[in-house]
């Protein structure tokens, strides 16, 4: 017999509507029998306390107790019904006392919010995984930056440098100007040539594009190419020199200067070679060209003998141009221009081509060297008066040990 009960005689849950289980310890209601009551002497057993949460939804037992039975299977064939026996009950007996499995939490318990051992606070766990903040600045950052801006700044000076050297040259102020149609200085009889540089006229030997960077003085300058600086000997010419000891000498030798620093210094020019590579002093031998305000080459070389400040001083090999420089010569001093106006000329023209001797000597060489701006060790050799005895100043540096014999 069962009866209806509000608490569960054996954890004390208080039982939810008409469930026949307990939530809390699965103890069967139907199997609850009526006992021996207590003697009126014993004074009643406490009331248990009421859960304060009611457990749901119960723990789920299959089948449940109040479930239909199963079907009987359907007759195979048909025939005599067996007899139902009349089944006998047994007696009954009192329902065991179910104990809770101790391996099982409780319901009540795993509801409450889990507290910490050490009594400290909890931490909420993240749902998403923390990920740290690198730093906006870094030293890599700016060495990047840095480097972007050093390429930036040099391709902008690399513009700038192409935009500038793409320029036209500047216009030197000196008037530049062409030989004109004369006869051929080699014989008298010769038939006139034409030795007007025309449109063509220009360097065909193996050339180098320059910037002269100082002039030295009236033949020689100093260059830069591919980031190096050599001195340049105009090839064929010679101007005085401006450590000369006779003022009329230095003034020309001055002359000749300012008119080589009007035409080339700090403009770009094309170094030509002829056949020589360098002089006796390691000194670049080159016919030099410049482009005039009209975009034509113009021969410095030819430029500073038509305008009376060079001379023509020529050797073997290097004679390419030759011809024009000694029709240069010949109008300059026809129109005794620069060192032709003097009273009497720096050098005779024609004095060391091919190995003649000049009208004047100088003083302090014997043999006879002619007097001219300058001259080496290899020009003298090429006129066949190695070695000289040095008498007096020596004004072109033969005798290097000044045991008083040059070029020996």
């Amino acid at each position: 017999m069962s009866v209806e009960v509000r608490y569960c005689p054996q954890c004390g849950t208080r039982r939810t509507g008409y469930f026949r289980f307990c939530g809390r310890c699965g103890f069967d209601f139907d199997e609850l029998t009526i006992g021996k009551l207590p003697e009126a002497t014993e004074p009643p057993a406490p009331p248990k306390p009421e859960p304060t949460m009611p457990i749901w939804p119960p723990p789920v037992q299959w089948p449940p107790p109040d479930a239909a039975p199963p079907a009987p299977p359907p007759p195979t064939e048909p025939g005599p019904r067996p007899v139902p026996r009349p089944q006998q009950r047994a007696p009954a007996t009192p329902a065991p006392i179910i104990q809770p499995p101790t391996d099982r939490p409780l319901l009540a318990e795993s509801l409450a919010p889990p507290q910490s051992r050490s009594g400290g606070a909890v931490q909420p766990v993240p749902s998403a995984p923390v990920v740290s903040r690198r730093r906006v600045l870094t030293w890599t950052r700016i060495v990047i930056v840095a480097l972007a801006a050093l390429l930036a700044v040099n391709a902008v000076s690399r513009a700038m440098t192409s935009s500038s050297g793409s320029a036209p040259t500047p216009v030197p102020t000196v008037a530049l100007g062409t030989p004109l149609i004369v006869e051929s200085p080699s014989a008298a009889s010769a038939p006139t040539v034409d030795l007007t540089p025309g449109p063509s006229f220009g360097p065909t030997g193996p050339k180098q594009a320059a910037v002269v960077t100082r002039v030295v003085d009236g033949d020689t300058i100093r260059v830069k190419f591919d980031g190096i600086e050599y001195p340049v000997r105009y090839i064929g010419i010679d101007s005085p020199e401006p450590s000369a000891t006779d003022p009329a000498v230095k003034r020309l030798a001055d002359a000749a200067t300012a008119t080589n620093v009007a035409l080339v210094e700090g403009h770009d020019v094309v170094l030509e070679r002829d056949v020589s590579e360098t002089d006796p002093f390691d000194r670049l031998l080159r016919n030099v060209w410049l482009v005039d305000s009209g975009g034509s080459l113009v021969l410095v070389n030819l430029e500073l003998v038509r305008l009376g400040y060079a001379t023509v001083t020529t050797f073997p090999p290097d004679r390419k141009y030759e011809a024009y420089l000694l029709t240069a010569q010949d109008a300059a001093r026809t129109e005794a221009l620069g060192l032709w106006a003097a009273s009497t000329p720096v050098a005779t023209p024609n004095t060391l081509i091919g190995g003649g001797a000049g009208s004047e000597c100088h003083p302090s060489y014997t043999p006879c060297l002619p007097m001219v701006g300058d001259l080496d060790c290899a020009d003298v050799r090429d006129m066949g008066k190695a070695p000289v005895s040095v008498k007096g100043p020596d004004e072109y540096r033969l005798d290097g040990d000044n045991d008083g014999l040059g070029c020996e």
